[in-house]
Parts: C-alpha cells; sequence; structure tokens
C-alpha cells in the first residue's frame, strides 16, 4: 500500500492494481488515474470517494446547522470544478473509461472555467504586454512579482553572526515554505525570553535578510557587498528569497534534524559559509591580459563553433518571412562583437590599465597595446588592492553605451536594416547591464581605427565608408538606439544577439 499526496499527479514511473481517490477536479483525478495499470497488458480500479462535509467553525453554528445541510470541504480546490467532477464520475460508475471518455468528461467539467481563463487572459494581454516592456526597460521591481510565478519558499542559513555566512547565496541552508519561516520568528521571538546575557547588552539579531550592494554593473571583477537588515516584522519576510537566523537557537543531529530550539538545548549548528570565489560562470571573476584584438578574436572563433550554425537556422526563418536580408544575422552578431569593448579604448581606460599593471608588477611595455582586460585573480588581495588605489587615483571610464555611440554609423551602413541596427546597438549598450540608458564622453585612442579594422577583417566583414565616432564632448542620454520593447521584431532580434554576445564574451575567458 502506497500512500501520497498530489505528488502521483506528476509523471512518476509507478504502477498500481488500485487507486484509491477524494474527488478533485477532473484534470487532477485522470493525472492520479495515470498511475493505475500504467504498463500495457495492465488492469486496474480507480476508486473515488466524496470528501468529508466541511466542519463549522463554533458549537453555536454547529448546533444550528443540521447534518445533511453541511456541505463537502472541497478545498484546496475550487468547489464548483470538483462537484461537476463528482456528477461527471458518478454518472459513469462502474464504466471503462478511454481516451475518448476522459476528453469527454473534461469538457463537462472544465470548458466553462478554461473559457473563462482564456476570456480573462485576452482582457490582460495588453496590460501584460506593457508590464513586461516596462520591466524590460526600467526593471521594475514592482511588475516582477506579478509577473514571475512566486516559489513560495525562503532559504534559510544560520550563523551566529550574518557577516559569518560569507556569500549568502552559496552557503548552506534549508528550504522551508514561506509561512513556516515566520513561524520561525515567532518561535524565536518566545525562545528569546530565555536569553541570558550581561542585562546591559543589547539583545541579540535573530533574523535578517540579505541586501546585496549595487556595484559596478561594468565591473565583473569587483566582489558583491552584501547588507543585513534585521527582521522585527514577518511581512518582511515576503520580501526575500533568503534569511539569516541565530545559530545560537538552532540544532542539529542525523536522528531529528534541523530545529529552532530555546537557547539551553541548542547545539550551535550553523551553515558552511558560502563562498565569493570560484569560476567565472559563478561568483567570482578572473581576468588574463588581453588586448583587443585578441579578445575579439577569441570570442569571434567561439561564435564560429557554437553559435552561428543555430544562428544560420534562425537567420533562414527571419528571410522566409521578409524581416531580414541574406545573412543580416550573421553580420549583426559579429559587429557586435567586434565593437562592444570598444570604449575601452578610451585614453583614460588604457591610461588607468597601465597604472594597474605596473602597481601588480606585471607593466605593458608596448605603447600601441591596446588592452581591454588586465591580469586579475579574484583571491589575489594585492589585485584588490590594486585596483582600490588606481580607481581612487583615475576615474575609469565607463565603455558598454560608449562603445554603441561610436559604432553606430558603422552598424547603420553595413546593417541597412533599422530594427536589426537598433537591436545590434543596444546589445552593444547592455552587454553588461540591461538597464544602461545613456553614455558618458569619451575620446578613443587613436589607434582604434586601425585596430578595429583588423577585427572587421577577421570576422570577414568590409572595411566601412562611414567612419567611427572617436569622441563625443557631452554624453548623453541613448534614446535614439533604444529598441521599442513592444515591438516584437526589434525585441526577439535584441534578445538573440545580446544573448551570443554576452555568451562569447564569457566564455572567451574561460576558454584561455
Amino acid at each position: 500500500i502506497l500512500v501520497a499526496t498530489q505528488v502521483v499527479e506528476v509523471g512518476l514511473d509507478i504502477t498500481c492494481e488500485n487507486l484509491h481517490t477524494e474527488i478533485a477536479p477532473a484534470n487532477a483525478v485522470f493525472q492520479r488515474a495515470g498511475r493505475c495499470a500504467r504498463y500495457p497488458g495492465e488492469q486496474g480500479h480507480v476508486h473515488i470517494y466524496q470528501v468529508p462535509k466541511r466542519t463549522p467553525r463554533s458549537q453555536a453554528v454547529a448546533a444550528e446547522e443540521k447534518a445533511e445541510d453541511a456541505k463537502p470541504n472541497y478545498l484546496p480546490y475550487s468547489a464548483d470544478l470538483a462537484a461537476s467532477a463528482w456528477q461527471s464520475f458518478l454518472a459513469r460508475n462502474g464504466e471503462v473509461l478511454g481516451f475518448e471518455e476522459e476528453q469527454t468528461i473534461i469538457d463537462e467539467v472544465h470548458t466553462e472555467s478554461d473559457r473563462q481563463l482564456l476570456d480573462a487572459m485576452r482582457r490582460q494581454a495588453d496590460t501584460l504586454w506593457q508590464d513586461i516592456s516596462q520591466t524590460m526597460e526600467n526593471s521594475a521591481s514592482a511588475n516582477r512579482q506579478r509577473l514571475i510565478r512566486r516559489i513560495d519558499s525562503v532559504t534559510l542559513v544560520a550563523a551566529p553572526t550574518p557577516d559569518e555566512v560569507g556569500n549568502p547565496f552559496a552557503a548552506q541552508g534549508f528550504s522551508l515554505w514561506r509561512g513556516s519561516v515566520k513561524k520561525v520568528l515567532r518561535d524565536l521571538e518566545e525562545y528569546l525570553l530565555d536569553w541570558e546575557d550581561d542585562e546591559f547588552a543589547d539583545a541579540p539579531w535573530l533574523m535578517a535578510l540579505p541586501l546585496p550592494v549595487e556595484k559596478d554593473a561594468e565591473d565583473p571583477t569587483g566582489r558583491p557587498q552584501i547588507h543585513w537588515q534585521e527582521i522585527r516584522e514577518p511581512s518582511l519576510i515576503d520580501q526575500t528569497s533568503l534569511v539569516w537566523i541565530n545559530s545560537q537557537f538552532c540544532a542539529y543531529d542525523s536522528e531529528r534534524g534541523f530545529r529552532i530550539v530555546p537557547p539551553a538545548q541548542a547545539n550551535g549548528w550553523q551553515s558552511t559559509p558560502g563562498e565569493f570565489g570560484g569560476s567565472n560562470r559563478m561568483r567570482g571573476f578572473d581576468y588574463q591580459l588581453e588586448n583587443y584584438q585578441e579578445h575579439i578574436e577569441t570570442m569571434l572563433r567561439i561564435a564560429a563553433t557554437d553559435f552561428l550554425d543555430n544562428v544560420a537556422y534562425v537567420q533562414r526563418k527571419l528571410l522566409e518571412q521578409g524581416i531580414l536580408q541574406p545573412n543580416g544575422l550573421q553580420t549583426a552578431i559579429k559587429l557586435a562583437i567586434a565593437g562592444h569593448d570598444l570604449g575601452k579604448l578610451h585614453r583614460d581606460w588604457q591610461r588607468w590599465v597601465r597604472y594597474y599593471q605596473a602597481q601588480i608588477g606585471a607593466p605593458i611595455q608596448d605603447d600601441a597595446y591596446m588592452a581591454v582586460h588586465t591580469y586579475s585573480v579574484a583571491s589575489f588581495a594585492e589585485h584588490r588592492a590594486a585596483k582600490k588605489q588606481m580607481d581612487r587615483q583615475i576615474a575609469r571610464p565607463r565603455h558598454a553605451g560608449e562603445s554603441a555611440v561610436a559604432v553606430a554609423r558603422v552598424a547603420a551602413e553595413l546593417l541597412g536594416n533599422r530594427a536589426l541596427t537598433l537591436a545590434t546597438l543596444i546589445a552593444i549598450a547592455r552587454h553588461h547591464s540591461p538597464s544602461t540608458a545613456e553614455f558618458t564622453p569619451f575620446d578613443l585612442h587613436p589607434q582604434t581605427v586601425e585596430v578595429f579594422n583588423a577585427v572587421l577583417a577577421y570576422a570577414e566583414l568590409p572595411t566601412p565608408a562611414n567612419p567611427l565616432t572617436l569622441q563625443n564632448s557631452k554624453g548623453g542620454a541613448l534614446e535614439r538606439l533604444l529598441i521599442q520593447p513592444d515591438d516584437f521584431e526589434q525585441l526577439l532580434l535584441y534578445l538573440y544577439i545580446v544573448r551570443i554576445l554576452r555568451l562569447c564574451d564569457g566564455l572567451s575567458q574561460e576558454r584561455k
């Protein structure tokens, strides 16, 4: 005898001769029935029972209600759907139900509710697309709660203090239902009454949530900083997917597992701290010294071996629909790769690189060396110290939006198609952050044109007649380069180009 929850409604590879279940909406019952006589040649029976009557909440109500007037307790399901399913199954009691009969029952029970759902989706379609557009354009966090399915669980990590957790998002923890975490907070507050410490000492924190500090999106080498906010109100738990709790109220053993206990019963169990280091795909970033041509040529090779075969298929489909000219998408991806780091050829950026390299004892001797990455290992304290010192001495220029402005006239010439041009330029501008909306003044090195033409030749792209924009003294908004998120054609092209650009950029260092 196997007793199970609704987990049997998913594709578990189990079978049985008899399945007993309470009534539920028809689609749920058939999902459960899929575990009965699952394999060819088997026969089975599905027994469906009515649910218990609803229990009155008070004795006074119970005294007034007659037993026959009490209604079935169908929760958590819709009463209308469950009641309709009961009538449909009752009318076919003892019958063999095949696929067609199942579909007939589904139609009887679910057609009206499905129609109402589809009508509601149609009414909300315009609002939904507007929310998606605003979220992509402005990173509107309030919209994300409505657009993304809410995962109602919270990871709980434990340590004597929040800072001892290390990287909380990589620390060992337990995943609990959000309501259970609120109960944990109530238990902690109750156990705090048994806390014995210096009467003049502040009460210890019981629970806190992490607040990652926004770092420079164009500097992936920077270690993220975490600030912690003490949780005193249960409502704060609704705003986080992870909480820290004080390990002085924790116990863990192999028999009973993890639990919250009074301080006298605690054994001080704490989470294994999370590390900030790791591969470039995870939480840390290590870079090798590399010049512009080396970086771009590596990315172009990765694009050719990993992605351009798939691009050919997408390109063919877009060509059939008249959206792009032949090889337009492939040209756009190559151009995005070739131009995405042009802003790093800013005179001040190159000056910063040379000072940094000298500071770590690996100076650049060649004046013509146009660096795009420094030698930087996240775990080396001397590298982190040198970076901080250089940032205090020289303001390292931004480069993503500036690269898009520098290559804009070339993109318009080589791509022709307006939607493709805009998608390429905004992919360059937002290859670090999806919210980049402006560029700063820039002054690119005189060797920029020579270096750029060399990588275009490597990419088998023609030398453009229109020049790069090497200087801009004002900076400003990128409004003229932005795609319209509600223009599906522009959005599709942008998402495809920026995805391949970001993947090639990250893989270029991992494969060195």
